[in-house]
């Protein structure tokens, strides 16, 4: 099956967003269900020092980037969406937070000004990126971390869940498609982390959260991965 990706879609949502008022993503998501079922058992497990530098890799409208700054860290956060950044900005100087958001593509990330990280978080990015782009991705998150940093990722895996995703997905390419625009990649847990490997990193702490068919969430990876000290 031929397809294209079409990341710019999620300017579009967010442009969506803004003209009802929306001010993130999915209002409370991030607190209600990312935050303490996911990211927290993550960052225990990564144990990041105090005042580290974090690159949000999908940042949206800076949920996440914004947790992690109450959690004493340096926080950078990057989307392909600019009116996301707009967002996330806005935010930023209303509330007093202290952190740094900037509109780019991942996959562009070698090519861009940025510091090395201690530590780079998937904000649930990791499962829009299809295709070959899932190469450049794991090049870029290696790229941008310093030598011995850590990958956290989050990312949806498994058969898929629920009426709606299981009408719009292809089986042998494991996408999930809006007709021939491929959406989302829903690998198997084991192809995934076997992704991660091949792009040089090591695995320090794996988790899979089970679904919910009635509910129509779908099964997550949850993984903290440390950069090799050489490209192999």
């Amino acid at each position: 099956m031929s397809y294209t990706a079409d990341y710019g879609s999620f300017e579009r949502l967010y442009q969506e967003k803004l003209r009802r008022g929306e001010t993130s993503w999915s209002s409370g998501l991030a607190e209600r269900e990312i935050i303490p079922c996911f990211l927290t058992d993550l960052l225990a497990a990564a144990s990041i020092e105090h005042g580290g530098s974090v690159l949000e890799v999908g940042c949206g409208a800076g949920d996440l980037s914004f947790y992690l700054v109450q959690q004493g860290y340096r926080v950078t956060g990057i989307d392909v969406s600019p009116t996301a950044i707009m967002m996330a900005k806005s935010r930023a100087i209303a509330n007093g937070a202290d952190v740094s958001f900037m509109a780019c593509n991942i996959l562009d990330v070698p090519s861009l000004p940025l510091e090395k990280f201690d530590c780079v978080l998937d904000g649930l990015c990791l499962h829009c990126i299809v295709g070959a782009d899932r190469d450049s991705f794991f090049q870029s998150i290696h790229y941008v971390l310093k030598e011995n940093g850590l990958f956290i990722i989050m990312t949806m895996c498994g058969d898929p869940k629920g009426i709606r995703i299981s009408s719009m997905y292809d089986e042998c390419t494991r996408n999930v498609y809006n007709q021939s625009t491929a959406e989302r990649y829903l690998g198997l847990a084991e192809d995934i982390i076997g992704e991660i490997q091949r792009a040089n990193f090591i695995l320090e702490y794996i988790k899979i959260v089970e679904g919910d068919a009635v509910s129509g969430d779908q099964d997550m990876l949850l993984c903290v991965a440390r950069k090799k000290l050489k490209l192999v």
